[in-house]
């Protein structure tokens, strides 16, 4: 067997996994746009959470215009960017419109309206451990609908992400009520992590099958994906535009000043990590994701000290939940580095033999 006849059947051969996997071919590669766009994305994710609950502290625990608000005007702003896009690329006239679109971004528009309700509940931080849940459905949804293969490591991973999740559901690193006991505010953000975890789980395999199905270009899909968002998040601020209004109670400017900061980020963080996946993979956008979690972690606690303190059981959690993650992911990093390291010895053959 030569060595092109050998790269053509190792690259037969991986497609199927790799397709599981979720992984894309990267458009971009080198140390230089790794880490360029890594810390592009910890910076903006950082302090969109650090903003997102900044501007509830600095308002008396109340959020200065609803929630539904923060996440339809954020949308919006997604959709009218990724328009941009199509349109700088002339390429809006081939959109072709699927109302399966609408399923995953119907999801997307509740789960991110649930991140702000839960950090009534909780810290960013203790969030970012416990909503971990979803890779645990994720898992078990492709188990049991589509029979997909659960590896030692993967098992292995979802066993220990639990155990982080239980460890740091048996501490307290926030709020206690006045007689010294744990207060309920964690188990309710558990239950949201839940019922955003159980969704989130059925959204990812929407998603996926319409990516591997649709033949439209990346750009194309993101913008049906946040145009049908964007109707759901303003369809859920007009269910909730009857309820009380809110006020601001502290300094005005530092408020809005903040507010502005959080939508603007939470924008560009969804753009950020849509050409993540786009140009690099997944795995980048794991360990971009992990590291900005830690970052939040320290951040919270020089922001919001009275709110969140850092622990030795905490740091325990959230190295578990780490590593946890990269072990089920162990096997997919492994199988993109086996796949780019072939690629590059069939561009090299290639080259040697012109």
């Amino acid at each position: 067997m030569t060595f092109e006849e050998y790269i053509h059947h190792f690259e037969n051969y991986t497609r199927t996994e790799r397709m599981e996997a979720k992984l894309m071919d990267r458009e971009s590669d080198g140390c230089r746009y790794i880490s360029i766009y890594c810390i592009i994305f910890c910076l903006v994710d950082v302090w969109r959470q650090v903003t997102g609950y900044g501007v509830k502290a600095l308002n008396n625990d109340v959020y200065p215009i609803k929630q539904t608000a923060i996440v339809a005007i954020t949308e919006t702003f997604k959709f009218v960017m990724f328009t941009c896009l199509l349109l700088h690329g002339r390429s809006l006239k081939s959109l072709k419109l699927s109302i399966l679109y609408a399923i995953p971004s119907l999801i997307y528009a509740i789960n991110n309206n649930i991140y702000y309700y839960a950090l009534h509940y909780t810290t960013p931080p203790v969030w970012n451990i416990i909503i971990q849940l979803r890779i645990v459905f994720t898992a078990l949804l492709y188990r049991v609908i589509f029979n997909r293969y659960m590896s030692i490591s993967k098992c292995v991973g979802i066993a220990l992400l639990i155990c982080a999740i239980v460890m740091t559901n048996l501490t307290s690193t926030g709020k206690e009520d006045a007689d010294g006991k744990l207060s309920n505010d964690l188990l309710i953000a558990l239950m949201l992590a839940l019922f955003g975890s159980i969704t989130s789980a059925i959204g990812a395999v929407v998603m996926e099958y319409l990516f591997k199905n649709d033949d439209q270009t990346f750009t194309a899909m993101q913008c049906q994906l946040y145009l049908y968002s964007m109707c759901a998040s303003w369809m859920l601020f007009g269910f909730e535009y009857s309820a009380a209004s809110s006020s601001v109670t502290g300094n005005t400017w530092a408020i809005y000043i903040t507010l502005v900061l959080c939508i603007l980020l939470s924008t560009a963080s969804g753009v950020i990590v849509a050409l993540i996946v786009k140009k690099l993979d997944n795995i980048v956008k794991l360990y971009s994701q992990a590291v900005a979690n830690t970052l939040t972690s320290v951040a919270c606690a020089l922001f919001f000290p009275e709110h969140f303190q850092f622990s030795l059981h905490f740091l325990l959690c959230l190295f578990l939940m780490i590593f946890a993650v990269f072990i089920y992911e162990s096997e997919s990093m492994h199988l993109s580095s086996k796949f780019a390291m072939c690629k590059k010895k069939s561009q090299k053959y290639k080259l040697v033999l012109a």
